[in-house]
């Protein structure tokens, strides 16, 4: 098996090898410290088993390089390392292409388990992202969900559509043309209607397709 790891910390790097020469003995581990000695390794190894790829490294432009891999290797699970989890970082790099992302803090049978799905064609998103439904995120459709029509309203649901997307109270402002107050009010009763606390919790309600009614 012959395997990419591209991060620019030397400390991730030596850990990853050695993490994956225990997972998978024998197989060939390539390393890059940034984004242009990724592109390099794939273009010399079109046999490539498997992509890890850090999300902030030198060269790196997020959902744009992603969506270059991809094109150079579009057969080849990849698989996003990140020291830190962003609903919109995660969203982008999955409908670029990305198999998976994975947390650096992931315990080793964590990953183990995180890599298995992959490499069995899975989708790997951590369940702290909100995401469990890791093969229909790009497409899930928070107004399509029958037993959410009848909790919300129409202006409710299309603002908890945008929370789900991981927008900001401003962005809604500015793309539904509402005040910041107006949409407060709203946010503070979906959050009563779902029974949540925050926003968090009500995108995580929604995503994981556990919706509740206050």
């Amino acid at each position: 098996m012959k395997i990419l790891v591209a991060d620019d910390h030397v400390l991730v790097l030596e850990g990853m090898e050695l993490f994956l020469r225990d997972y998978r003995p024998g197989a060939q581990i390539l390393k890059a410290h940034n984004f242009q000695e990724a592109m390099a390794a794939i273009q010399d190894h079109c046999d490539l088993e498997l992509v890890l790829l850090d999300l902030v490294m030198p060269g790196m432009q997020g959902a744009l390089s992603i969506a270059q891999i991809r094109r150079a290797v579009p057969a080849t699970p990849l698989v996003v390392l990140s020291g830190f989890i962003d609903l919109h970082e995660v969203r982008a790099a999955m409908q670029a292409g990305a198999q998976g992302f994975m947390p650096k803090t992931l315990s080793r049978e964590e990953m183990r388990e995180a890599l298995d799905r992959v490499l069995a064609g899975e989708n790997f998103l951590p369940a702290d992202a909100a995401f469990e439904q890791a093969g229909q995120y790009p497409e899930r459709a928070v107004t399509a969900d029958k037993q959410l029509c009848k909790i919300l309203t129409p202006r409710q649901q299309e603002i908890l559509n945008l929370i789900a997307e991981g927008m900001t109270n401003k962005e809604i402002s500015r793309q539904l043309g509402l005040s910041a107050a107006t949409v407060r009010t709203h946010l503070s009763e979906i959050f009563r209607k779902l029974g949540v606390k925050n926003r968090t919790e009500a995108a995580r309600q929604v995503l994981s397709g556990k919706i509740r009614a206050g």
